[in-house]
């Protein structure tokens, strides 16, 4: 593959101070920045960039910026910033505490989209597993992350997650996808103008799900309304145990003025089927409650229960069965 070098002009791009090497041998040119960096560090990590440099160029004095030859690239330049930061570990690129997930995924998604095209393997492989420990790809793991931080996965923080999903559609297949169902089902959680507008990333790109994965949340958003009902009421509704301690009515009614409850609260208007319990709901209803500390523990295990059926139940909800190996 020959270097791509069209005529331009070198100095209406802003050199990156931090990633311009006084000893580097190759300017990148991509959008509006510039890169003066190492051929050996990048043929090192990448075989893209090891086959382009093995290619003689036709004019070896055309288009040199301080006697180093320019290579244009029609990246997404703030893309290849993060990339380069990372193949230099001048910092830590993927924040991951829950203040900086909308920078962390549209990092995360720079870095995979190029990793995956220049064939950089091993920072391929960190940046998605970087991604797949706030993203769980099973419920044990769900059940982990919101023990260590029970707010992480509110909606409100993941628009971003978006630009994953895009990112994973077009690297296809990869270990991205272990997570697809779950990134479907937070985005279902996403207002309507965010789904179909798309989402503003800090680098001021704009990402849109596909026109068949607006779909897929779209019909989704319908059969999590079903199941939320059936995590949330089957607790109420289930028999009570053997080892109620009332062995009476007592429970029975309890549970039957609990459901009255729910009836007319706003549960139902959410998908958010996974997580009924995100405002403390059951939990303050069993601390007030009058039902026996057995009922309390069947309820609490029917409420794991149901939230691990629908966990089970993503990929059949999202039609992602088709796409799984």
């Amino acid at each position: 593959m020959a270097l791509v070098i069209p005529p331009s002009e070198p100095d209406a791009a802003t050199r990156i101070q931090e990633l311009w090497y006084q000893d580097g041998n190759v300017v990148l040119l991509c959008g509006n920045r510039s890169f003066c960096v190492h051929r050996g560090v990048l043929s090192s990590h990448s075989s893209v960039f090891r086959d382009m440099f093995a290619v003689p160029q036709p004019d070896p004095t055309s288009d040199h910026i301080e006697g180093c030859p320019a290579v244009h690239l029609l990246d997404n330049s703030v893309h290849l910033t993060y990339l380069l930061h990372a193949l230099y570990g001048r910092s830590d690129e993927l924040p991951e505490h829950p203040e900086h997930l909308p920078e962390f995924l549209g990092t995360a998604a720079g870095i995979i989209s190029l990793a995956h095209k220049y064939d950089i393997p091993s920072l391929l492989k960190e940046t998605i597993s970087r991604v797949r420990r706030v993203y769980p790809s099973s419920f044990a793991q769900l059940l982990l992350i919101e023990k260590e931080n029970p707010f992480i996965h509110h909606a409100r923080r993941h628009g971003a997650l978006i630009s994953i999903i895009t990112v994973a559609r077009r690297i296809c297949p990869s270990d991205l996808d272990h997570i697809l169902p779950f990134a479907f089902y937070l985005c279902c959680q996403l207002g309507a103008d965010l789904l179909v507008d798309g989402v503003t990333l800090p680098d001021g790109c704009t990402e849109r799900l596909a026109p068949e994965d607006l779909k897929r949340c779209i019909t989704g958003k319908e059969r999590l309304l079903e199941a939320h009902q059936e995590t949330t009421l089957f607790p109420l509704m289930d028999t009570v145990p053997s080892s109620c301690l009332t062995q009476t009515t007592g429970c029975a009614v309890e549970r039957d003025e609990h459901l009255e409850d729910l009836k007319t609260s706003m549960m139902f208007c959410r998908a958010d089927a996974l997580y009924v319990d995100r405002d403390g709901w059951i939990d303050q209803r069993l601390i007030t409650s009058d039902l026996c500390i057995p009922c309390k523990q069947q309820m609490k295990a029917d409420y794991t229960r149901m939230r691990s059926s629908v966990w089970s139940q993503l990929s059949t909800i999202f039609d992602l069965e088709s796409n799984e190996g």
